[in-house]
């Protein structure tokens, strides 16, 4: 059976390496009109990146980094 959502977005969160920059978040889904990879707003706090989701099927975070 598949797994009940309370209708609260999901959050996704990566924490990076020490040393380590955030360059930028993109976020794929058949969700919308285009399935590519889009760019989304992100939030770093204390070296943890998070993205807000809004998901009805599924979606591909992609977190890209380099060393700062």
């Amino acid at each position: 059976m598949p797994e009940q959502h309370d209708g609260t977005p999901p959050a996704t969160a990566a924490t990076l390496p020490a040393g380590v920059g955030d360059t930028a978040v993109t976020v794929a889904s058949p969700d919308g009109t285009d399935p590519a990879p889009q760019p989304v707003p992100y939030t770093v706090t204390a070296g943890t990146v998070s993205v807000p989701l809004t998901v009805a099927q599924y979606a591909v975070v992609t977190l890209s980094a380099a060393t700062a």
